[in-house]
């Protein structure tokens, strides 16, 4: 019976033959001479994407081995250290802050530099923090990689 597959309908058992991108029209049915300008974009954009991938690939490798090599002890263990450093850093920068507004104070130019310099530490350290997140978060810092430096450390077996 034509239309039926091994004794039942046809609907949704044929199969389709999937032409790559590139290849559509069908070479019989494109028209000779230079390809359409829609064509030649989509080309142009596939090339941009496939390099921009390789691009991406390269950047976390390089990152992931500059990383590792320069701090190879990372660990939870330090990460959580950076973070409390960082907390402290605010407290500090906020404690001066408010030494300065509270009633009866009195802030000359001296109190406004330290505080100023409490600040740009504690932005400093905030945005290294943020990059060691965004540094887990797109890949540099293999997290699985954080946690066998830690295991080698409370195991005994290197480190």
């Amino acid at each position: 019976k034509s239309g039926d597959y091994a004794g039942g309908p046809a609907f949704g058992r044929h199969k389709l033959r999937r032409r790559a991108p590139h290849a559509w029209p069908p070479q019989e049915q494109r028209e000779p001479g230079p390809m359409p300008q829609f064509a030649s974009e989509f080309d142009l954009s596939r090339q941009m994407t496939n390099f921009l991938n390789e691009l991406d690939l390269g950047v976390r490798a390089a990152n992931q081995e500059i990383i590792h090599e320069r701090i190879p002890d990372l660990d939870r263990e330090k990460a959580f250290v950076f973070a409390t450093m960082v907390a402290r850093l605010r407290a500090d920068y906020l404690d001066a802050a408010f030494k300065h507004c509270s009633p009866g104070a009195q802030s000359g130019l001296q109190d406004i530099e330290e505080l100023r310099a409490k600040r740009l530490t504690y932005e400093e350290a905030r945005d290294a923090f943020q990059a060691l997140r965004h540094a887990i978060e797109v890949g540099y810092i293999d997290i699985a990689q954080m946690d066998g430096a830690a295991g080698k450390k409370s195991n005994g077996t290197g480190g």
